[in-house]
């Protein structure tokens, strides 16, 4: 009697954390460095544009695996503002680090921003950024 057995699908992709930057590097021995982590940016006049960010995320999923990413910046009234496409390969032990580099980001005025991270067309995570009119 022979007993059918079917493989378990790969843990599906995930997002353990994920957060904005200034700059993002990788030396040599492949140590990742984030410099100038925030959540909030303050711009005068609007519309403006943001010069650079990075987003630098650590994924989880199936060892070994290959997924299509995508990075969304979304306005606070819902307007796409810029997308991103980047593959993903995700190490024997299931996890890989993703660094997109935003430049510029438009800024149509203050309010709460949305960068939403996809995998597989799929919508994974959302990072907050808060936008707010520079002091004078």
């Amino acid at each position: 009697m022979s007993v059918a057995v079917s493989a378990s699908p790969p843990p599906a992709p995930a997002v353990e954390w994920a957060m904005l930057a200034d700059y993002v590097l990788v030396d040599n021995a492949g140590k990742l460095s984030i410099i100038g982590i925030f959540d909030r940016l303050f711009a005068a006049p609007f519309p403006s544009l943001h010069p650079q960010l990075f987003i630098v995320a650590r994924w989880t999923g199936g060892p070994s695996k290959a997924e299509a990413t995508e990075i969304r910046a979304w306005s606070p009234g819902g307007e796409l503002l810029v997308g991103a496409q980047q593959p993903l390969e995700f190490g024997p032990d299931g996890k890989a680090n993703t660094i997109a580099r935003l430049s510029p980001l438009p800024l149509p005025g203050p309010g709460d921003y949305t960068l939403e991270l996809l995998a597989g067309g799929a919508s994974i995570h959302h990072i907050p950024l808060a936008v707010e009119s520079a002091p004078s």
